[in-house]
């Protein structure tokens, strides 16, 4: 019998870190009732986000470390047992399907659907030994899916006529795909942290995902969203991520919108025609997994937080209502500070905003603001009726 368990590096790692996350956590969920930080976060993003996302987390990481305790992985004479936080999983030699290698997991499935997989850490101590007793004994199920997927495509009729017509068409969406998503990846890095010139670096964030949905329906299903590692299929999920995540960061930080009424519902039509469009015909999703309901749930917020991000930045951006001018004075500045800074002064009321706010600014405007300084601000009707505001000495 052999017993393998998380390396002690990887170990000591989890428990220092874990208890610090789950620490930090505490904190974040405990953050409103401390004295001194009772501003530092609205009340609404308190309870529907960050109360629920800190149990969630505290609860992740308080496992993480229990199962880095108790958790280890036993070759025995005619078994292998995989023990865990609050499990136990036993296959015999002869239940076993085959294995899958990935960079931070073994996955070993059993013939039996039934029957669930066991996963193993790449933390694992001596993880070579496992590597060759599997490759000894068992099929590398991820070559074989792909040998499976690369003869399925070969063998349709909707990628070409022929065999050597689909293995071109095969080629040839790879290549689109690679392209797609590399140039997406650039697009999101600007978007992130150079967007310059302003306009045409979001608009073209937001063009990704649009062109991402007309490469996904003119392949007919040779292209997915998320496919696995070491699939036939080519995946656009990059070009899609990324650049969706890059409109969403923009329209937070760059837009102070004064009522939010109006976003909710063209975000939710519009979210849910995107992921309609994703989902129809496509072979990617059986739901018959957990996993594949699971990459919708994924697609469903990816894709309500791209149409946020496009809808507030078209309303703001391309707005040319005329402009009401309110004159108000900064009654207070601070600097909230976590994993990075985030800038704000305090208004004083002003027009329809009838209490003092805070307002997040950059670290430049923010050094240019002093307590009593008068402000200018500036309120917009929105190009699709969201109204906003921006602010200015």
């Amino acid at each position: 019998m052999k017993e393998y368990r998380i390396g002690k590096f990887y170990a000591g790692v989890v428990y220092v870190g874990g208890l610090l996350l789950v620490a930090l956590f505490s904190f974040l969920l405990l953050m409103p009732f401390l004295p001194g930080f009772e501003k530092d976060i609205q009340k609404e993003a308190y309870y529907y986000f960050l109360a629920p996302l800190s149990i969630l987390m505290i609860v992740v990481f308080v496992i993480g470390i229990i199962e880095t305790a108790k958790g280890k992985f036993i070759i025995d004479t005619h078994k292998i047992v995989s023990i865990g936080a609050f499990s136990k999983k036993e296959l015999l030699f002869d239940e076993i399907k085959g294995y899958r290698i990935t960079d931070k997991f073994i996955f070993i499935e059993a013939k039996n659907k039934d029957q669930k997989t066991i996963k193993i850490a790449s933390q694992t101590t001596n993880l070579n030994d496992i590597k060759d007793w599997l490759k000894n004994q068992y099929v590398d199920l991820d070559r074989q899916d792909k040998k499976n997927e690369k003869k399925e495509i070969l063998n349709n009729p909707k990628f070409g006529w022929s065999k050597e017509e689909r293995e071109e068409t095969l080629k040839r969406a790879s290549k689109t795909v690679k392209i797609f998503n590399w140039a997406g990846g650039i697009a999101a890095v600007l978007g992130f942290f150079y967007p310059n010139p302003y306009s045409l670096v979001v608009t073209i964030c937001i063009v990704f995902p649009i062109i991402g949905l007309i490469l996904f329906k003119y392949y007919k299903g040779l292209i997915q969203i998320d496919s696995r590692e070491n699939s036939s299929y080519p995946s656009i999920f990059a070009g899609l991520f990324f650049p969706a995540i890059a409109v969403f960061i923009r329209s937070m930080f760059d837009f102070n919108i004064f009522n939010y009424s109006n976003i909710w519902m063209p975000m939710t039509v519009l979210g849910l025609v995107f992921t309609a469009l994703f989902i129809i015909g496509n072979s990617e999703f059986k739901f018959n997994k957990a996993k594949d309901f699971l990459s919708i749930l994924f697609l469903i917020a990816l894709m309500a937080a791209y149409s946020y991000g496009t809808i507030v930045f078209v309303n703001c951006n391309f707005d040319t209502s005329k402009n009401l001018h309110y004159k108000s004075s900064v009654l207070s500045k601070r600097i909230s500070t976590g994993k990075s800074k985030t800038y704000y002064i305090e208004l004083a009321p002003w027009g329809k905003q009838k209490n003092p706010d805070e307002v997040s600014v950059s670290e430049e405007e923010y050094n240019t603001y002093n307590e009593k300084d008068a402000v200018h601000v500036y309120f917009m009707k929105g190009k699709f009726e969201i109204p906003w505001y921006e602010i200015s000495k």
